[in-house]
């Protein structure tokens, strides 16, 4: 009887699939964490190997069970975490360090391909190792570009804090870039997230696949809640003001003056402080601003419907500008059906799906955000509540997005 089950669970069994990423929830990575979710439910065995990670906001039910998690640069002094930066721009440290890690967990388990989900360079040379090892095609999921950023994105962010100079930035930068593109040439299959990846991504590897970031359609769900006040809400990071600028919002409060409408902010202890430094010039926004800590994942879908306008921030699209940037808090808007206020307009990809979806409005002017805000608040003193109505809103589920990536397995795997 129990030779009969194992049979019967094996037939039933789509694939196996290792999936190495750089994060795995509960840090933020909502997209493998709801791609092995859905794989599951879709009859696939999914085993994780991920980066360890000190972020601890996205708790996800159900994940796999198999789930290898090893501690790399995570809680390390400042020196610490530099020194293994710079180990790692003259040597192979990292990868080699994860794989005698993980191998030591999966070397008697069988995979019918890799999956890469990253941001920079690792852990694509550690997943075209393991590729190799076990003769399987790689797929490398790329959710962000360093250039999507601009020229100096790490000489302002990561370096910057502890006055490390440009040169060392540059330097950083181009030994990443590298990495990744050659493994990048090499991969079977590339899926990302907007039509900008997929084109710059097209002049390395020519098969590659668009895949939207999405909502988990098990969450994010439309909810009539009224509201005693009109709030605009926003949930998540910042970056800085040349990637994501809310100042036409504030301009527009400034002339607006309506009653009971709030600014309400969802951020970490750094964006609070760019928040703070650019309300300071903007006296009714500022007054009418709540800023709170990050939430949790699961608070996220009740906070969406209690507002009355989701704010996206992004900025124009340029050489030296953000580019491609689709953020998960857009798709998530879409989910709960809520009208999504972007500023300042990218120009680009995501305005384009805005349109596309009849999501809300991507503003390039002050005339343009007060005439969106203006119509939205009468809609909420009309029903207390508003709600937006998303054209092919089903195509951006989670679960929808799982299906694409079965099709590119699939299509290997023949």
């Amino acid at each position: 009887m129990v030779n009969s089950r194992k049979s019967q669970v094996a037939s039933q069994c789509k694939g196996s699939l290792l999936i190495v990423t750089d994060a795995f929830p509960p840090a933020f990575a909502p997209r493998m964490g709801a791609l092995s979710c859905n794989l599951e439910k879709m009859g696939w065995d999914v085993t994780i190997v991920a980066e360890e990670n000190k972020d601890v906001h996205y708790s996800m039910p159900h994940l796999p069970k198999k789930v290898y998690k090893y501690n790399y640069q995570s809680n390390l002094s400042a020196a610490q975490y530099y020194y293994k930066t710079f180990l790692n721009l003259i040597t192979a440290h990292k990868t080699n360090f994860f794989w005698k890690k993980c191998y030591k967990e999966i070397k008697n388990d069988k995979f019918d391909l890799v999956l890469c989900s990253t941001f920079n360079e690792f852990p694509l040379n550690l997943s075209y190792k393991i590729a190799k090892k076990w003769n399987i095609p790689l797929v490398c999921d790329i959710r962000d570009l360093v250039e999507q950023f601009g020229p100096n994105f790490y000489s302002r962010n990561q370096l910057a804090h502890n006055a490390l100079n440009r040169f060392f930035a540059q330097l950083i930068r181009k030994k990443r870039i590298n990495a990744r593109n050659k493994i990048i040439k090499k991969a079977d299959a590339i899926t990302t997230v907007s039509p900008w990846h997929q084109e710059y991504i097209r002049q390395l590897n020519n098969n590659v696949h668009l895949i939207y970031n999405g909502y988990a359609n098990d969450m994010f769900c439309p909810a009539a809640i009224k509201s005693e006040t009109f709030d605009i809400i926003y949930a998540g990071r910042l970056l800085d003001p040349q990637t994501q600028d809310p100042i036409l919002l504030f301009q527009a409060i400034e002339e607006l003056q309506l009653e009971k409408i709030r600014l309400v902010w969802y951020v970490d202890a750094i964006s609070k402080e760019i928040i703070e430094k650019l309300l300071a010039d903007y006296p009714t926004a500022k007054g009418i601003s709540a800023i709170h800590s990050l939430v949790e994942a699961d608070k996220v879908p009740t906070l969406l419907n209690q507002s009355s306008i989701v704010l996206v921030l992004t900025n124009k699209a340029d050489n030296n500008g953000p580019k491609g940037i689709m953020t998960t808090k857009f798709f998530e808007a879409i989910g709960v059906e809520k009208p999504v206020l972007c500023v300042r307009s990218d120009q680009g990809c995501l305005a384009q799906v805005i349109q596309e979806t009849n999501a809300g409005i991507a503003a390039n002017s002050v005339e343009e955000v007060k005439s969106f805000i203006t119509l939205k608040y009468k809609e909420w003193q009309e029903k207390g509540f508003t709600r937006q109505p998303i054209l092919a809103r089903h195509q951006f589920s989670r679960e929808n997005q799982a299906k694409q990536f079965v099709e590119i397995f699939d299509t290997l795997l023949k």
